[in-house]
């Protein structure tokens, strides 16, 4: 049997000028398609080819572009140790009595809470759920941004739906009483 060639990988560089969170971040140096490229990245401005002249070019901006990253990384160590020291992050929602969640947790949830509890801006595509929480318990979620990987220990509490629901009965009797009368 004859055997197979080797796949030649014509895939080209380029600079990306913007952050996007299915390529890599700012003037970091990916592979793509060289139909991708033409088609959306370079029409769009969010991406040059990295030829020689564009890496000098750009050279400056990657380094000060790690710099940031390097920054982000250590704030992000910081943030994630004090979480952890905390005892991560407790949300209480409202569930049935089964203990499903009526609204489901997805990271912009855990963003806004860490946002409101540490004031600090984190984006919700470094967490890596496969799901979205749905219920009642206790989670772990990983969190990975430029080699910093971190596990965030999540507990999710029933808030007692049936006494709302028994509130607004209550109302509801009320009104249509004196709606009768």
């Amino acid at each position: 049997m004859a055997k197979k060639p080797a796949r030649i990988d014509r895939r080209i560089n380029v600079i990306l000028l913007e952050s996007n969170k299915y390529l890599g971040e700012k003037y970091e140096v990916v592979k793509v398609k060289p139909i991708f490229a033409k088609n959306v990245l370079f029409p769009q401005g969010i991406a040059v080819l990295a030829d020689k002249d564009a890496l000098y070019a750009y050279e400056k901006r990657m380094q000060q572009a790690q710099e940031v990253k390097a920054k982000k990384s250590d704030g992000y160590k910081a943030v994630f140790d004090k979480i952890a020291s905390d005892n991560g992050l407790t949300f209480t929602m409202t569930a049935n009595e089964k203990g499903a969640l009526y609204e489901k947790i997805d990271p912009a949830h855990i963003v806004a809470k860490i946002k409101d509890l540490y004031n600090v801006e984190v984006e919700d595509h470094l967490f890596k759920m496969k799901k979205k929480i749905a219920a009642v318990g206790d989670y772990t979620i990983p969190f990975q941004y430029n080699g910093v990987e971190k596990d965030l220990s999540i507990s999710v509490k029933a808030e007692v739906a049936a006494a709302k629901g028994k509130k607004e009965e209550t109302k509801t009797e009320e009104v249509v009483e004196a709606a009768a009368e």
